[in-house]
């Protein structure tokens, strides 16, 4: 049997996951509103523990239970290439999993040994820095391994895909580190920070209130159509920040 924190641990990774698809996928934003893709992205937050293990494994959670342990103890070209039968979780849940799963114990030595916050800081990108490297480490040695599975393409194939998101998320961390050791990273979402400033910009030329722009966001077919949901999703969480501000005024 799992452990409460390793459930609570997996739920959040099948919850990333699953909101990585639903954020990324252009057949469910053709395919529905804004508003039912914003549903869709609640009701992902909203999933249980039981829930996650049937959407991203199998229907069988006390199955996946009995075999969590074992699967840590493959490497990600055997998760990746064996056949488990639905059994596995999906090779990016498991990178996740392993990352988290390292990283919190690394912070925990953050908090337990360096009473300054923001040494602590640069001590937690340094935790995030080094185990996502070991990530990318891992995936890039386990392609050679793909030909000693089943289906070496397909296998091939999840871990180049996931090799470079995880090269990517590197050099994000490489970034921030940097920034924190200078002293000059006040804001973590320099995206959503322009987005605001863009939004405030849009409000005093339009002479409109937020809420009135907030229902176009929601409603505009063209708007939908002419960006990404990620950044339709931001620019919505952008000026219904400000109808907030709005009311509270």
């Amino acid at each position: 049997m799992l452990s409460n924190n390793d459930r609570q641990l997996i739920k959040e990774c099948g919850q990333e996951y699953l909101m990585e698809i639903v954020l990324d996928s252009q057949t469910i934003k053709e395919q529905t509103s804004f508003l039912e893709h914003l549903k869709l992205c609640s009701f992902i937050k909203k999933l249980t523990y039981e829930d996650v293990v049937k959407l991203t494994i199998t229907e069988a959670v006390t199955d996946f239970e009995s075999k969590f342990r074992k699967f840590l103890k493959y490497s990600f070209a055997a998760i990746a290439g064996a056949s488990f039968f639905g059994l596995a979780p999906p090779i990016s849940m498991f990178a996740l999993y392993i990352y988290r799963k390292l990283n919190d114990g690394c912070e925990k030595k953050c908090y337990a040994n360096i009473p300054f916050s923001s040494k602590r800081k640069i001590c937690k990108y340094q935790c995030q820095l080094d185990i996502a490297r070991k990530i990318t480490d891992d995936l890039r040695s386990d392609i050679g391994r793909c030909d000693e599975f089943r289906n070496p393409d397909k296998c091939e194939k999840k871990l180049r895909k996931e090799y470079m998101k995880w090269a990517q998320r590197v050099q994000q961390l490489q970034v921030k580190l940097r920034q924190t050791n200078l002293s000059a990273q006040k804001d973590n979402r320099p995206e959503f920070k322009g987005a605001a400033r863009r939004a405030e910009g849009m409000i005093k030329s339009l002479k409109l209130h937020p809420s009135e722009i907030l229902k176009f966001i929601t409603e505009d077919k063209k708007l939908r159509e002419s960006i990404s949901f990620r950044k339709h999703l931001l620019l919505y969480e952008t000026f219904k920040e400000e109808v907030k501000k709005k009311t509270l005024k």
